[in-house]
């Protein structure tokens, strides 16, 4: 975390210092999978720990690869209107080289 203080707007104004910002500890674990619920298995009727700006992302059961659950994007009209997930900066090593991959299907009204 990294404290950025603006030009003053007005007075009286936060100073170098005048915030703390403790992180938690991490929990046993918590680490393990950076991507949570990455295999959309958690729930077969909630998207937990995925985010989509515009409320349209739907877990499909048994849609996903080798029949396995998946997310659906129902809402993807707009450029900003993907799925994300916040990830834990904790658990990210400095120099570190992180991948990820995904497997994705377009489709439009039903269509591949």
């Amino acid at each position: 975390v990294e404290e950025i203080y603006e030009e003053e707007q007005c007075q009286p104004s936060f100073s170098s210092g005048d915030i703390e910002i403790h992180a938690p500890a991490l929990l046993p674990n918590q680490c393990n999978d950076l991507i949570r619920n990455g295999d959309a298995e958690a729930s077969t009727t909630q998207h937990i720990h995925w985010l989509h700006r515009h409320n349209g992302i739907q877990v499909v059961v048994g849609e996903g690869l080798d029949g396995s659950n998946a997310f659906a994007d129902i809402n993807h009209d707009l450029a900003d209107g993907s799925i994300s997930q916040y990830l834990d900066s904790r658990c990210l090593v400095k120099g570190r080289r992180y991948e990820i991959r995904a497997w994705v299907k377009l489709m439009k009204n039903g269509q591949v």
